[in-house]
């Protein structure tokens, strides 16, 4: 995985995070990316674990870690994007204040090894960026949404692939997918079927039980 420029993509996400709100428009002169994965980071460690906890038990193995870098490539397949070597996606993971690295994933560090890095694979080139909810100026969920409303309101966006804690903050994911425009393809990824999203939507534990290494002919 090697270091990269953070763009002005970034630099709009972090706007979020500091006392100044800023404009619709601010936002939408950013640059933002045709795909984005948008993904809670808390919640995807939070199932990392609940997933090592429950089928080390049942397999009577231990479970390796969340390869991000294969998990990337399941999560866009499973999401409809076509292998293009060519392409660039952009990975952002929202985390809580304190949080410096992920424990159930590798790679874990959210400043360096997720940060201004890249991975290419022959699905796409992965651009990787992490962005804190500074305590006392906003929340997890309230970065989650304005940061996935300001990539609705880009001109460039076309595809987004959401990975966030719907039994926390469901009602502002669906305000903020509701005005999605109708170029753009939305798909969530969820442990089960959620009623209420006007967006596409898939089974998130599959591509994360592939990426650590959790073969099919094991639990059948």
């Amino acid at each position: 995985m090697g270091k990269m420029t953070p763009t002005s993509w970034l630099t709009g996400l972090f706007l979020h995070t500091r006392r100044t709100r800023h404009t619709p428009q601010q936002l939408k002169d950013y640059t933002y990316m045709t795909t984005t994965i948008l993904v809670d980071a808390d919640y995807l460690d939070r199932t990392a674990f609940e997933i090592t906890v429950n089928f080390e038990r049942m397999l009577e193995r231990r479970v390796q870690k969340l390869d991000l870098s294969r998990w990337t490539d399941y999560v866009s397949l499973d999401a409809g994007l076509q292998p293009n070597d060519s392409q660039t996606v952009q990975v952002v993971f929202i985390y809580s204040a304190g949080k410096k690295e992920l424990k159930n994933c590798l790679p874990a560090n959210l400043d360096t090894e997720l940060n201004a890095t890249a991975i290419k694979t022959n699905i796409a080139e992965f651009l990787f960026a992490s962005c804190c909810a500074e305590q006392g100026y906003v929340t997890v969920a309230d970065l989650y949404e304005q940061s996935l409303t300001a990539l609705l309101n880009s001109e460039d966006t076309r595809q987004l692939i959401l990975v966030a804690d719907t039994d926390s903050y469901a009602p502002q994911l669906r305000r903020a997918i509701s005005g999605a425009r109708s170029d753009i393809t939305v798909t969530l990824f969820v442990p089960q079927a959620v009623t209420g999203f006007r967006c596409r939507q898939e089974i998130l534990t599959y591509s994360m039980m592939a990426a650590m290494n959790i073969r099919s002919e094991e639990i059948i």
